[in-house]
């Protein structure tokens, strides 16, 4: 039987989650996630905007850039949402034909789908979880429709915001100064609500695991509360830091990738404390049927 260490305080609960994140290598697996999802945000975005624009028309490229900035910050010159900015204004104004929407549309399914593949090969190491070997192909099946409903997910989430955001827009148009302050409040829980859906939703469905709803729920609001405050500190950083000196023109992009990366070692610092508090809840989390225990299997073949 697997020994599972119960923290008995707040700092012995910080030490464990820091502790599993460490010994997991999670800053090289947000390496590995990074990569995958610069891959990927190029085309997202052309298919996005060709969406958007069906409702917005010509304005399709500032709703987007505005609903980015919501979620990543636009503080500083070399802020992140400076390349989608620069994507979009592309995208905008080239003639795209129907066969090149629909190239940019399969690559960014099969990059989206990547992206969350690694992403959940990533949260196994955490909670120590494999694949069986036995079921090798029905496995990599599975694991990719899941990979793939988990990118349809992400994006009816960011399709919610967006309406959800565009209607505070409205509202604010037609009423007095004052709604503005209430509008940005608006914003900022909209963008709460949705990485918090987002993170529960990867913690729930994406690994192999056996995990209660309410373990899920406190794993995915610690994560969001920690992205909200670093999306504050990187907006401080991108604004100060004069991040443009060493990269020249390549400045946001540098910050877009360091924005990535510090968002995936989040991601798994939640990973980790969901693990954590489900053991110290006494439910430990464990591997469904298509997964086992990495502890276990390397027992079974040592025998």
């Amino acid at each position: 039987m697997r020994e599972v260490v119960v923290p008995v305080s707040i700092w012995s609960f910080i030490k464990r989650t820091v502790s599993i994140w460490s010994s997991h290598n999670a800053m090289r697996l947000a390496a590995g996630v990074s990569f995958y999802a610069m891959m990927a945000i190029a085309p997202a975005l052309v298919v996005a905007l060709k969406v958007v624009s069906l409702i917005y028309g010509r304005s399709a490229e500032q709703k987007i850039g505005q609903e980015v900035g919501a979620l990543v910050g636009t503080e500083g010159a070399a802020s992140p949402s400076n390349v989608v900015q620069q994507v979009l204004h592309v995208a905008n104004h080239s003639k795209h034909s129907a066969l090149a929407v629909g190239i940019s549309a399969a690559i960014a399914l099969v990059s989206g789908s990547s992206l969350f593949a690694c992403l959940q090969d990533a949260i196994n190491t955490l909670w120590d979880i494999k694949p069986r070997r036995e079921k090798g192909f029905r496995i990599i099946v599975r694991n990719r429709i899941i990979a793939g409903a988990m990118l349809f997910v992400a994006a009816l989430l960011l399709a919610v915001s967006f309406g959800l955001s565009a209607a505070l827009a409205v509202v604010a148009q037609h009423a007095g100064p004052w709604i503005v302050h209430v509008s940005y409040v608006g914003d900022t829980i909209v963008s709460f609500a949705f990485v918090t859906l987002l993170f529960a939703a990867v913690y729930k469905f994406l690994p192999p695991a056996k995990i209660v709803w309410s373990d899920v729920w406190r794993g995915a609001l610690i994560t969001a509360l920690l992205w909200v405050v670093g999306k504050i500190a990187l907006g401080l950083y991108f604004r100060f830091a004069m991040i443009q000196n060493p990269y020249g023109a390549a400045g946001s992009l540098a910050a877009l990738l360091i924005w990535i990366y510090y968002s995936a070692t989040l991601v798994f610092f939640g990973a980790a404390f969901t693990r954590v508090y489900a053991e110290s809840k006494g439910k430990p989390i464990e591997p469904d049927r298509y997964a086992v225990k990495v502890t276990q299997e390397v027992s079974a073949d040592t025998h």
